[in-house]
């Protein structure tokens, strides 16, 4: 489990295979959760739980490492991901993932939208969200 810090915004960023693998990100009670998986199997079965979040937003991007070496390219960035939005009345935060990556980059994942924020998925990449 790795806790951000409870009063301040977070920033992860995973940039290496398996780096980020099966981990539990706790997001700040008030503060923004933001996520960065860059490259192949970067954050496979990641879960970002920011459901007693007081005050913030979540941000997850999974994309393509650009200085890729690859010949398959970049694949499955953050699939199996979690994301739990806030469920506290007083956080009127989104939910934003931008699923960059190629190749099912947010296969299998699942979004537990906040109580009073917005859910906003994109799906950007070549079969990203497939």
């Amino acid at each position: 489990v790795d806790k951000c810090s409870p009063y301040q915004d977070c920033s992860v960023t995973c940039t290496s295979t398996s780096q980020c693998n099966d981990m539990v990100i706790e997001c700040p009670i008030r503060g923004s959760c933001n996520i960065e998986c860059v490259g192949t199997q970067s954050c496979q079965n990641l879960v970002v739980n920011a459901s007693q979040s007081q005050y913030g937003h979540v941000n997850v991007v999974c994309e393509n490492n650009e200085l890729s070496m690859s010949d398959h390219g970049d694949h499955d960035q953050c699939n199996g991901l979690k994301v739990y939005g806030s469920v506290m009345d007083s956080n009127t935060g989104d939910v934003s993932i931008a699923c960059n990556g190629d190749l099912h980059a947010c296969l299998a994942m699942a979004v537990f939208c906040p109580l009073h924020g917005d859910c906003l998925l994109a799906c950007n990449g070549d079969s990203a969200c497939a």
